[in-house]
């Protein structure tokens, strides 16, 4: 993949409320940076969600976020359309995609019958732990991989709770497995 080349990146990231769409888990916040090229620019997505249902305690555990802080937020169905005016017909990049697109997608379902997927919406999906997979040849998390790459302002960054920064982290991160991957001739789709 050719970053350079590319007009619109967007890396993304969702909360939840659990793990399992089947066990009814919803989205409660969507972060969202543009980026042209390796650089991240002002425009952002940015929102807490009400996801009409409690928070699970493992996610409340891992988040912070109560009952209470997210019962005064929209509902996605209130901000759907303008979600999908953001991320369309760019590259979204995430770690775990297919847990957050399956997120989105439910969400989408739940809001309307009439709104398209996640994947009819943008032109390509990046998953770094895909990436890490093919480049390291196994799975590696968000974690293990800031650590293997001496990103050292995660921990900071969680502890301000700043999704953008995080999101950011993780742009990082694609960069740091592609420069690795082109130093051990390795190649893959992330050229």
């Amino acid at each position: 993949m050719n970053f350079e080349n590319l007009k619109k990146i967007i890396c993304l990231d969702t909360e939840t409320t659990g793990l399992d769409i089947e066990e009814g888990h919803r989205v409660v916040e969507i972060g969202a940076v543009l980026l042209h090229g390796r650089t991240k620019t002002n425009e952002e997505f940015h929102t807490f969600l009400n996801p009409e249902r409690k928070m699970g305690e493992g996610a409340k555990n891992i988040s912070g976020y109560t009952d209470d802080m997210l019962i005064e937020q929209p509902f996605f169905r209130d901000i759907a359309e303008d979600f999908l005016t953001f991320i369309s017909g760019s590259k979204l990049v995430m770690h775990n995609a297919p847990f957050d697109v399956g997120h989105l997608n439910n969400e989408l379902q739940i809001a309307s019958s009439s709104f398209p997927l996640i994947e009819d919406v943008v032109d390509e999906i990046v998953d770094t732990v895909i990436l890490s997979r093919e480049v390291f040849g196994h799975r590696m998390t968000l974690d293990g991989l800031m650590k293997k790459f001496d990103i050292n302002d995660y921990e900071k960054v969680l502890d301000q709770i700043n999704k953008f920064q995080v999101i950011s982290l993780e742009f990082r991160i694609i960069l740091a497995i592609k420069a690795f991957a082109r130093s051990m001739q390795y190649d893959s789709s992330i050229k």
